[in-house]
């Protein structure tokens, strides 16, 4: 994963969108509030990019002001910064179904942690710590939990920090179980979807079995 931080000098303006009207300013409408600092996630193993917006009070204290997920659309080397992407490169459309799985409550985490402290390595540092999966893989969260193991395990290589200690250590479990964590991960990656959608829907129905023989009650399959 990929992380950059932009903070916002001068006078606020307005958000870039729809322009408020005279109409609208006599409703006392709601309108977005812009942001000061912007902190950019560019997850290893999505195709989309989530910006989390932050703002100060009066006093300093940080809030958020907005989270937005864009498609991540591939850049070219030869790019500018006013025109960065690769020619004829193509983008996965934002699925709501897809954003609904994205841990954006550890982003958002993960951004406050980051704006918190700028200018050292402890704010990133802190923000790596938030971002490990929480818990431990269970049915029904396994393939999410694994996912988010490996991007986070490649993120941290990517910083020259061996990933396996690390995340024992923050998770409080040993190497070992972690070498394991990740192997699972890894075969889960290699499998295509169909065949990790069968299997899952095979260890579904098993539970649903057990279910039934603990019961004496036949299953609603509503």
């Amino acid at each position: 994963m990929k992380v950059w931080v932009s903070q916002h000098v001068g006078s606020p303006g307005p958000v870039p969108g729809p322009p408020i009207g005279a109409a609208d300013l006599a409703e006392e409408v709601l309108w977005p509030y812009p942001a000061e600092w912007t902190v950019r996630f560019c997850p290893g193993d999505s195709p989309y990019v989530v910006d989390v917006e932050v703002a100060s009070d009066e006093y300093g204290a940080h809030y958020l002001t907005g989270i937005a997920i864009r498609s991540g659309v591939p850049t070219s080397g030869s790019g500018t910064p006013d025109d960065p992407w690769l020619e004829g490169a193509e983008y996965a459309p934002v699925s709501p179904r897809d954003v609904q799985r994205l841990p954006l409550s550890r982003y958002a985490r993960a951004a406050l942690a980051i704006v918190n402290d700028p200018l050292t390595e402890e704010g990133r540092q802190e923000a790596r710590r938030i971002l490990v999966p929480r818990g431990r893989p269970s049915r029904r969260r396994g393939a999410a939990f694994y996912r988010d193991l490996l991007a986070t395990a490649r993120d941290l290589e990517e910083q020259g920090i061996r990933p396996v200690p690390e995340i024992a250590r923050r998770k409080h479990v040993s190497e070992n179980l972690v070498h394991q964590w990740l192997h699972r991960a890894r075969k889960l990656e290699a499998t295509p979807p169909s065949v990790e959608g069968a299997g899952q829907l095979k260890a579904e129905e098993g539970e649903l079995k057990r279910a039934t023989r603990t019961s004496g009650k036949k299953p609603d399959r509503s």
